[in-house]
């Protein structure tokens, strides 16, 4: 079976930016923690796929499908505490 079609569309530019990863981190002094022996208290935010300029309508700018529109990629969020005694 001949599963390759040749397709008729034109190559498509697509510029684009992205802001792919940001990591925020911030370590936390407060007087309480030498009393209670604790010597790191630290909060992280990172986040992925932020943002995406681009004049592409069809998703993900970096994706290779050729006439089919892709889902834009996940923006994720996460948050995290790291505690040291």
């Amino acid at each position: 079976a001949n599963n390759y079609i040749g397709a008729d569309l034109p190559p498509t530019n697509s510029p684009y930016f992205r802001l792919q990863t940001v990591m925020v981190s911030y370590n936390f002094n407060f007087p309480f923690m030498e009393t209670i022996k604790m010597n790191t208290l630290q909060l992280s935010i990172t986040g992925y796929n932020l943002l995406t300029f681009t004049p592409y309508e069809f998703g993900d700018p970096e994706s290779t499908a050729s006439s089919a529109p892709t889902y834009p990629l996940n923006r994720t969020v996460t948050a995290s505490l790291k505690i040291g005694f």
